[in-house]
């Protein structure tokens, strides 16, 4: 026999097995990882410099702000006598909105309109096309009104503006649809 016999993957003869301290000396405890303390160092100074940031920020001071100059003028009291303004009407600027439509106006707008409304019943593209604006088109009410027949003007007006008015006309059951009627040339329908 040439020894004592060892374990299956030890080391024959002399020499310590694998892994274990020299003899003589005791076995060390494992290292233990100091990265949570390092971790919690950074920790606790990112949030001492974001206190002294915050502290920092809510503590300058923006300056006070400067408010404009009060008027120092003096209105007249009673016992002053008071000047009135003359206004030169020629120095005004135009206006550009026109007096709004009469009575008579949306009347005659509400006739152009029913003859409108009766074209389209009568399915007669001609006559619809005769009384809009462009005179080449009938339409979106003609379109859709003619295939039912049963177009209905509405009473009042939806909208009164200027040389315009726009009547709803009711071009099947709970679909309504705008005419506009303009009166730019005589009476037309904008379609």
């Amino acid at each position: 026999m040439t020894g004592p016999q060892q374990p299956y993957g030890q080391p024959q003869g002399y020499g310590q097995p694998y892994g274990q301290p020299p003899y003589g000396q005791p076995p060390q405890p494992p290292r233990k990882s100091r990265a949570w303390v390092i971790a919690l160092v950074l920790v606790l100074l990112l949030l001492a410099g974001g206190g002294g940031w915050f502290w920092w920020w809510s503590s300058r001071d923006l300056g006070s702000p400067t408010l404009p100059p009060v008027p120092t003028e003096t209105f007249p009291t009673s016992d002053q006598p008071v000047t009135p303004m003359t206004v030169d009407p020629s120095a005004l600027p135009e206006t550009t909105t026109k007096a709004p439509m009469g009575e008579d106006k949306v009347a005659e707008a509400r006739g152009h309109a029913e003859k409108y409304v009766t074209a389209v019943n009568a399915k007669d593209e001609a006559a619809a096309k005769a009384l809009t604006c462009q005179k080449t088109r009938a339409g979106a009410v003609f379109t859709v009104g003619s295939e039912t027949g049963q177009a209905k003007l509405a009473e009042k007006p939806r909208t009164v503006e200027g040389d315009r008015v726009v009547f709803e006309v009711e071009v099947s059951l709970g679909r309504v649809l705008p005419v506009e009627v303009n009166a730019d040339d005589g009476w037309c329908v904008l379609s």
